[in-house]
């Protein structure tokens, strides 16, 4: 997967502002592949009789990518950057992250 970070002001349908943008351009695999891992884990945590604070939180706010613009939430971008290996880059922050996924032929 290739990305880029820009600092591009957007606003989503609900009135919330985003002030970041991971552009992110992936095989139809790795779209796949990350929204099975958001499912299987919440196919997981679901089984538990007895969740803890971070399974709800993941439960409620975890949701998965499509082609194109997503307005995500924190735990969404969260996901996005363990699961791609992305949390070593100092220009991503922790804020209102829009991710816009390209995908790309190969």
């Amino acid at each position: 997967m290739e990305y880029k970070v820009s600092y591009n002001e957007s606003w989503s349908g609900d009135g919330t502002h985003y002030d970041q943008r991971i552009t992110a351009k992936m095989r139809k695999e790795e779209l796949a592949e990350f929204n099975a891992a958001i499912a299987e884990k919440k196919r997981k945590i679901n089984e538990k009789i007895i969740k803890n604070n971070m399974d709800v939180n993941y439960l409620c706010f975890a949701r998965f990518l499509v082609c194109g613009k997503n307005h995500t939430t924190l735990t969404t971008r969260d996901v996005f950057l363990s699961h791609f290996r992305l949390y070593g880059d100092k220009r991503i922050k922790d804020r209102n992250t829009l991710i816009v996924v390209k995908l790309s032929g190969t």
